[in-house]
């Protein structure tokens, strides 16, 4: 699991520091209405808790690990629940939404991205490294009725860190994405392992020669495995297309849009943070905006890709290898070419 540290708030410059890591609390029957749904949700959670429609390219969630907040279903943080104006700043928010997180997991095949950017404070000259990576979670959004909806979820982060006598200071913004509802806790750290990537099958070339030629069935298997692997990275990588971040960042700092990111970022480092966010605090409002208008699509696509191959394994593992072990000759139908 990725540390979860708290971070600089854009305009909120306190002299302060928190870290937090993923909260485990006891499991609670699911409060309110609708029902569970195994398909992207994150309109249905927008009108069911919040009671509007969701704009794919407007509306965004952030966890805000800079503001602890507690509920009935354990501790977290205050959600920030977004309207944006299209050009990265908030036009609407609701208020009083809180996220208990259960679980995390790093998603090991997103290209995680870093970059440099640089600045300067007083007549000081201050670098920044960012980093660009994703998260699979699972918990609880609660809405300030206290009704919640258990989640699995993708979190894009957006992190940035000084360096040098900045060391100590930085910001990170988490865009949270819903994309399954369960009924329980168990179910939703379940999906978001899957999510993850981490329960994924890497059948190697090695592998499949180590099983005996004359297994028609069982080598078979093997090498349809490695086929579905190669597909399901190929859309992965599909997915993920986000552009050139880096131009992005070097050309946006200097314009407007902090007051998205001054919701959805968070504080770390006392002054030394604070420094840090004078400096690239812009930059926020640029990447709140790009996540909002991709990261939804983005990650549904994900999700999509990973569905497609758990249920091409399943049908290659038991269907299709039971089939071949009653055909005469022995012959294995792969769910791809």
């Amino acid at each position: 699991m990725k540390r979860s540290c708290a971070l600089l708030s854009i305009f909120s410059l306190f002299l302060a520091s928190l870290c937090s890591d993923a909260r485990l609390m006891a499991s609670h029957a699911d409060v309110g209405v609708g029902t569970p749904t195994e398909v992207p949700l994150i309109s249905f959670i927008w009108q069911d808790l919040f009671d509007e429609t969701f704009d794919a390219g407007d509306d965004a969630m952030f966890i805000r690990s800079d503001k602890p907040a507690s509920t009935t279903f354990g501790d977290g943080f205050e959600l920030a629940v977004l309207t944006l104006d299209g050009e990265g700043d908030a036009d609407h928010e609701y208020v009083g939404a809180v996220f208990v997180e259960e679980s995390r997991y790093p998603v090991e095949d997103f290209p995680e991205q870093t970059g440099l950017l640089h600045g300067d404070y007083d007549g000081q000259s201050v670098m920044v490294q960012w980093e660009f990576y994703l998260d699979a979670v699972s918990g609880r959004i609660v809405n300030a009725n206290g009704q919640s909806r258990i989640v699995a979820a993708y979190v894009y982060v957006f992190d940035f860190q000084g360096l040098g006598a900045y060391s100590d200071g930085g910001f990170r913004i988490e865009n949270l994405i819903p994309l399954r509802r369960t009924i329980s806790l168990t179910a939703a750290d379940d999906h978001a392992f899957k999510l993850s990537g981490l329960g994924s099958e890497y059948i190697t070339t090695d592998d499949c020669s180590q099983i005996d030629p004359g297994a028609v069935c069982s080598l078979e298997l093997c090498h349809c495995l490695n086929r579905l692997k190669t597909k399901l990275d190929d859309k992965l990588d599909g997915c993920d297309s986000w552009g050139p971040w880096a131009q992005g960042l070097a050309t946006g700092c200097g314009i407007g849009g902090a007051g998205a990111g001054a919701k959805a970022g968070s504080k770390r480092g006392g002054i030394v943070g604070a420094i840090i966010g004078t400096v690239v605090g812009a930059c926020a409002g640029v990447v709140v905006g790009e996540l909002t208008h991709q990261s939804w699509e983005k990650g549904k696509c994900r999700q999509e890709a990973r569905n497609e191959y758990w249920r091409d394994v399943n049908i290659a593992r038991y269907e299709r290898f039971d089939e071949c072990l009653n055909r005469d000759p022995r012959s294995f139908h792969c769910p791809v070419p």
